[in-house]
């Protein structure tokens, strides 16, 4: 129901510009970014998955980040909302704190950042710098971190806030 959620939250929020395409469009999530970012004028764009809960002071915690120059984007630590469903949900909980602690260490020990789609924020110059997100590929935010880091630009991982998402419930067969 997200377009139809959005549509209602247009009408409260005349900056809320709402972008319909149409059920047999292609393309996925890159072709739909790639659509969007010219349209707006921020300095930092952020990606949420429709099921994406934010905090509401996540903005006050990321922004100051891009302070340094050389930030190219934020990936803020990913957490199952419904983590407490059944064994299916736990396990990916789990994950989602695995993922955060390796992805913090790597970057202390002077490794590379990673972006993983729900929860990042990406700075409008090096979105232009790596022009938009890859259209041809199914992990559009690994490829944007590669083609980041490749163009100088600094991807870092905020672990002290969480965007939760819905954790799958069971095996779909």
């Amino acid at each position: 129901k997200t377009p139809v959620i959005l549509d209602r939250l247009s009408q409260v929020y005349s900056n809320l510009n709402v972008v319909h395409r149409s059920a047999e469009a292609g393309g996925g999530k890159s072709w739909a970014l790639n659509e969007v970012w010219p349209l707006t004028k921020a300095e930092i764009m952020a990606v949420f998955d429709a099921d994406a809960r934010v905090p509401a002071d996540l903005l006050r915690r990321v922004v100051p980040l891009f302070d340094q120059a050389d930030v190219g984007a934020v990936q803020v630590r990913k957490a199952i909302a419904n983590a407490s469903v059944n064994f299916w949900t736990l396990a990916q909980a789990g994950e989602m704190v695995l993922d955060s602690y390796v992805q913090e260490r790597r970057i202390a020990s002077g490794g590379l950042g990673e972006l993983r789609g729900n929860g990042q924020f990406v700075r409008r110059e090096a979105i232009a710098d790596c022009h938009g997100w890859n259209e041809e590929t199914i992990t559009d935010d690994l490829d944007l971190t590669l083609r980041l880091h490749l163009n100088q630009w600094n991807v870092l991982h905020l672990a002290d806030v969480a965007v939760e998402e819905e954790g799958v419930t069971g095996l779909v067969s």
